[in-house]
């Protein structure tokens, strides 16, 4: 009789140590992987967007008195490292601009930009610099920019005459509102 109350706790008991090896597990893993310097924690989908709060270039002096001149922080989704020291904004752009020069491709321009491969979102290299150069010798030529010019003086006067006649249809003559072309 007494051995089926030392029995009845066991299932419990393996659950509790099954769960602290996973915990344990995830720990170890995320640690291994999370190179980024450190930074304020942040919510789950929002990040770190509520903390900075309106006057966010105060929140991030905070930040940089608390974490240093190079931290990390989530804005919704994205990582961000933040550089918040003359020094530290010198050593990205002057001496690791080449690893910050790509953007980042969303999945659109994956899919309607060969890849990701056009000139908007290529990644710096060869290729970029060989489109940009075919872009500037090609497209940015003086005859190539006066060819378009009728087409922007009526593209111009499209959106004025618009914009005049938004602002006379109001009885108070106010015109607040945006019109996206």
């Amino acid at each position: 009789m007494e051995n089926r109350w030392l029995y009845a706790g066991q299932p419990v008991l393996t659950a509790l140590v099954g769960l602290a090896i996973i915990v344990l597990l995830i720990a170890v893993t995320r640690r291994s992987r999370n190179r980024m310097p450190p930074g304020p924690w942040g919510w789950p989908v929002l990040g770190c967007i509520p903390r900075l709060g309106s006057l966010p270039h105060l929140s991030l002096a905070k930040f940089a008195k608390k974490y240093g001149p190079l931290m990390s922080m989530k804005l919704g989704s994205a990582n961000v490292v933040v550089a918040s020291s003359p020094k530290m904004a010198e050593e990205f752009l002057k001496y690791h601009d080449k690893i910050w020069a790509s953007r980042f491709a969303p999945t659109a321009a994956k899919i309607l930009g060969y890849n990701g491969n056009d000139i908007t979102f290529a990644e710096y290299g060869p290729r970029w610099r060989y489109a940009r150069k075919i872009f500037t010798l090609e497209l940015l030529t003086t005859k190539r920019i006066s060819a378009f010019q009728a087409a922007r003086k009526q593209e111009i006067l499209i959106g004025i005459n618009e914009a005049f006649t938004m602002y006379t249809a109001r009885p108070d003559g106010s015109y607040s509102e945006q019109n996206h072309w």
